[in-house]
């Protein structure tokens, strides 16, 4: 191992030891490491990152996010984002601001930021927001569900077409039947993938 990864694996451990559940600025610290060892492999030695994270029990995966906040924030700023509190009086923990590293757009970050602050956002809030949803949207299986009550329904207007529209000329009538069948067709096999796991 050389010389200067082992230094880091120390330094890393001696501050996620360190770090209580509301230290963000010792897990910056330690975010800084991991920039430091992923941006010289010839320093640190090939997969330094991964060797890291298993010498501090820590997920190579969990440490690139924690890069990622380095990348969002530099120093100077994140320390004075520590000091700001959310409604309850409390600063935004850690895991949220690697959560608003995630979103690309530094403006859509910020505003995100923002609302964390003003509103208290927990970490799964930040995820709906970051991805568009609003909490309200229904579960996959709920959302089945109702597609296939939508085909049911389909399939009797389909049942009753030639009752419900005898005055329809024939040829639009068939035209609409036709339509009707092809678009019933294509909701069932769309659930029929959905169900399977496979594309549509």
């Amino acid at each position: 191992m050389p010389p200067a990864l082992a230094k880091a694996i120390e330094n890393a451990a001696a501050l996620l030891a360190s770090a209580g559940s509301k230290d963000a600025l010792a897990r910056y610290k330690v975010a800084q490491i991991v920039v430091g060892v992923k941006t010289a492999p010839a320093k640190y030695g090939e997969r330094a990152v991964e060797t890291l994270g298993r010498a501090v029990k820590v997920g190579a995966k969990t440490l690139y996010r924690y890069a990622d906040v380095v990348d969002a924030w530099d120093a100077k700023v994140f320390r004075a984002l520590t000091q700001r509190h959310d409604p309850h009086g409390r600063p935004l923990r850690w895991s949220i601001f690697v959560e608003l590293a995630s979103v690309n757009q530094q403006r859509a970050r910020s505003v995100l930021l923002e609302t964390a602050l003003e509103k208290g956002l927990s970490v799964r809030a930040i995820q709906q927001a970051a991805s568009g949803k609003t909490g309200d949207e229904p579960s996959p299986a709920d959302f089945l569900k109702s597609i296939a009550q939508k085909a049911a329904r389909l399939s009797a207007a389909l049942a009753n077409f030639d009752e419900l529209n005898s005055e329809i000329p024939a040829d639009d009538a068939n035209e609409c039947r036709n339509s009707l069948t092809e678009l019933t067709e294509k909701i069932a096999g769309t659930v029929g993938n959905l169900v399977a796991g496979e594309p549509e």
